[in-house]
């Protein structure tokens, strides 16, 4: 991992160019850089040369980075106008593990209003150090508009990796429990401080990179730790400071003990040391004999590719604590720690980063007396019992749980269904459960590390996810005849784009990732579009707000503008915001002008990547390419003649229609509902259009004539009322002349035979509660084609 902190002497060189060439300098540099692929100016410039500001510049630069072609022009571009001497490896992926912000909010100004000679001296301030930094300019910056917490110490990051620290979303979540929420300069020295404290004498930029793997998922910590000793080669060379430096670990050689040429003879091979063990997450205990050296987490190991001596164990270092801890000479160079790591956490110096990390995760020691929420391991082990005794099925049924689907604690060479077995373990022996059993939210992400915690193992037998393939479209909408299952559908789809892959009906899974607009945590959304839907309901707008018996006005984001920014800032991730309805809302009005920025060749990162300014935030925004638009469209509603031409170029349209073979439907009480069905549909297609027909949900899972009849009297012969206007003759028609839909000629006597049509029906629908409704003969009547005269249909 030699290069995944290369970004801090490239950025060191080029503040200190900004520094010294002055305003004037940085407009006149800024202009030359090559900030689009097609020579586009980039929003930095268009505020004149003074709102040219090195925070406004640096968080662009940043933010310019997160694709491979991007900072390969910015890095190479900026490095030559800037005549930088230190080269940015621009195709070393892990070498860009820095804040990169988001790029719709990336001035320090809003529109132009700003503060840029405070920024000016605020950057000369951070590069003497954080005690350079007074709080009035500090807070003065917070003040200033579209300048918020995260965006103003990310920069001051890149500016002095060494002083200052992001206090973000990621790092934050390093301080569970302890994070001061800071909202001033004050706070934030408290928060850095802690950083400092929680692990001591490693760097904040390596601090950083730990919350960025963390809160990005590209590792998680386990409940593993290994030790290593210094002693490389057994010629009694403290080798630390090389490990340090290369932030990684390795250990073999001949006076090892250790041959990688495994077929000499009498070799003993490096297999016999766990090299191909660790993954990461898991812990490196560092020592030289008795002595500590540090701490590290796994980030890559090397060994699992290629077991030889040149490679290595890539370590984040959580703590440089140098420190007696026992004596160790005579144990192995690499092994499985178990009383080293008992030896380390009793240590003063250790302890405290041990305790960070059993709070973000780690499962090597017990936590909180041996107990995690309140739960003891022997709880679970009794509930476990429990489901032995009881069986499975009535376990479920005493604790009122489905079974699961993916998610089981491993016991003894047996499974357990977690969710059921922890809400088992929270009820007091001697009592009974209460009734309905509260079910944990998102179990997933959290019921599974809290029994790891206490040292069981839960096995995800759900298959790795395999990326969406690359021709899933970005926007797409299930389209056909009412009942075809559409919205039933979007939960498939929802899933099978999140996780990848083919994916069962999972409703209960999918609830679980329901997304969240207040606290940004899940990945899939929900919104039906209607008449009064508009912009300010979807992207943002201004609201008013009853506070304390006084009307105020807020600017409050929409649903979309939300999740697309959630979505920004959690690239690995994919999420999916779907829209019921979407033909019954007014495209035009809803999206307004980010109708073009949906566009596959528009979003974040592709080639024509394009932004639009808010016309309420005055931000710049567009929309990532892992946000996945879903729509549903029923070709029945009136509507979809005004479907906006606009939505139809940008959407793949996915046919849906009426399935009468589907194996939910079946014979009702001597009733062929796949026969019936067929029948029905034909004749509106005849009469009507094949958009109108009826699908084959009305018809799924009937047990017997009354739902059938159920069905038919308050769902079908409505929707055949709407589809004919109430046109009783087509509607007999389709009916197949049964007795659902009687008719008779108007009478003779009437008083004035001349203002009424020359043939002239009346029609009735059979009564709610007729026994006929639930006759077989009836339904048979459609599909069979009787030709009832008409005589027989007069009532």
């Amino acid at each position: 991992m030699k290069d995944v902190y290369a970004w801090i002497p490239w950025f060191d060189e080029l503040c200190g160019k900004i520094a010294e060439g002055g305003e004037s300098e940085l407009a006149r540099r800024a202009r030359e850089v090559r900030w689009k692929v097609d020579g586009n100016d980039s929003p930095l410039l268009r505020y004149g040369d003074a709102n040219i500001d090195p925070f406004s510049f640096l968080y662009t630069l940043a933010t310019g980075c997160k694709h491979p072609e991007g900072r390969r022009r910015l890095c190479d571009s900026v490095g030559r106008v800037f005549g930088l001497a230190t080269v940015m490896p621009v195709e070393v992926e892990e070498a860009f593990i820095f804040p990169m912000g988001v790029p719709m909010n990336a001035l320090f100004h809003a529109q132009g209003e700003g503060d840029p000679s405070l920024l000016w001296h605020l950057l000369h301030s951070a590069r003497e150090g954080a005690d350079a930094v007074s709080a009035a300019d500090f807070d003065a910056a917070l003040a200033i508009g579209r300048v918020r917490f995260p965006k103003l110490t990310q920069t001051l990051f890149l500016i002095n990796p060494s002083e200052f620290m992001p206090y973000d979303d990621g790092t934050r979540k390093l301080l569970v429990g302890t994070d001061p929420g800071a909202n001033d300069w004050e706070g934030y020295r408290y928060a850095v401080g802690r950083f400092r404290d929680e692990f001591p004498g490693c760097g904040l930029h390596e601090v950083n990179l730990l919350a960025f793997l963390l809160s990005s998922e590209e590792i998680s910590l386990g409940s593993a730790a290994y030790q290593i000793s210094t002693n490389v080669r057994s010629d009694g060379v403290d080798r630390w400071d090389e490990f340090y430096e290369a932030n990684a670990v390795w250990t073999g050689g001949p006076g090892s003990g250790v041959d990688w040429d495994t077929h000499a003879e009498g070799a003993q091979p490096a297999r016999s040391y766990p090299l191909q063990t660790p993954v990461p997450g898991d812990l490196i205990l560092v020592r030289y004999g008795g002595q500590g050296r540090g701490i590290g987490v796994v980030h890559r190991n090397g060994y699992r590719e290629d077991l030889s001596e040149d490679e290595r164990l890539d370590v984040i270092w959580v703590n440089r604590s140098a420190v007696e801890v026992g004596d160790f000479d005579r144990q192995k160079g690499f092994t499985r720690a178990y009383s080293i790591t008992d030896a380390f956490f009793a240590c003063n110096a250790y302890a405290t980063t041990f305790r960070r990390l059993a709070a973000l995760g780690y499962t090597g020691e017990p936590v909180g007396g041996g107990k995690v929420d309140g739960l003891s391991r022997e709880a679970v082990l009794r509930a476990i019992t429990e489901f032995d005794a009881s069986g499975r099925e009535g376990f479920l049924a005493r604790y009122g749980y489905r079974r699961s689907r993916h998610l089981w604690i491993v016991h003894e060479g047996r499974r357990y269904d977690m969710k059921a077995v922890w809400a088992a373990a929270q009820v007091e022996p001697g009592t009974s459960p209460p009734v309905p059993m509260p079910k944990p939210n998102n179990s997933r992400h959290i019921v599974k590390p809290q029994i790891e915690k206490l040292g069981f193992t839960v096995e995800d037998s759900r298959r790795p996810v395999p990326p969406v393939p690359a021709v899933a479209p970005r926007n797409q909408i299930l389209y056909g005849p009412p009942g075809t299952g559409k919205t039933w559908h979007t939960v498939d789809v929802a899933l099978s784009i999140v996780e990848g892959g083919d994916s069962e009906h999972d409703f209960e899974h999918f609830e679980e990732l329901r997304f969240d607009a207040h606290t940004g945590e899940g990945n899939i959304a929900l919104v039906t579009f209607h008449q009064n839907f508009a912009y300010e309901d979807f992207v943002e707008g201004i609201r008013p707000v009853l506070d304390t018996g006084e009307l105020r006005y807020e600017l409050r984001e929409g649903l979309f503008k939300r999740m697309a920014s959630v979505a920004q800032e959690r690239p690995s991730e994919r999420f999916v915001l779907i829209i019921d309805e979407i033909n019954r809302g007014n495209i035009a009005r809803i999206f307004g002008e980010l109708i073009t920025l949906i566009e596959d060749s528009r979003r974040i990162g592709e080639a024509e990547e394009t932004f639009a300014t808010l016309p309420y935030s005055a931000e710049t925004f567009g929309v990532p390419g892992n946000l996945y638009l879903v729509g549903t469209m029923n070709t029945a509603d009136r509507s979809i003649q005004l479907l906006d031409a606009a939505l139809r170029r940008r959407f793949v349209f996915l046919e849906m229609m009426p399935d009468p073979d589907h194996e939910g439907v079946g014979t009702v009480g001597e009733v062929d509902c796949r026969r019936l069905l067929r029948a029905i549909n034909e004749r509106i297609a005849l009469l009507l259009d094949r958009e109108h027909q009826i699908g084959h949900t009305y018809f799924l899972n009937l047990r017997s004539l009354e739902d059938l009849a159920d069905v038919f009297r308050n769902r079908i012969l409505p929707l055949l009322q709407e589809y004919f206007f109430d046109d009783w003759s087509k509607i007999r028609a389709v009916l197949g002349n049964n007795a659902f839909v009687s008719a008779r000629s108007v009478d003779s006597s009437f008083p004035s035979p001349d203002l009424v049509d020359e043939g002239r029906k009346i029609y009735e629908r059979l009564p709610h509660h007729d026994d006929r409704w639930r006759s077989a003969a009836e339904y048979r009547a459609i599909y069979r084609r009787a030709n009832r005269s008409e005589a027989d249909g007069d009532g």
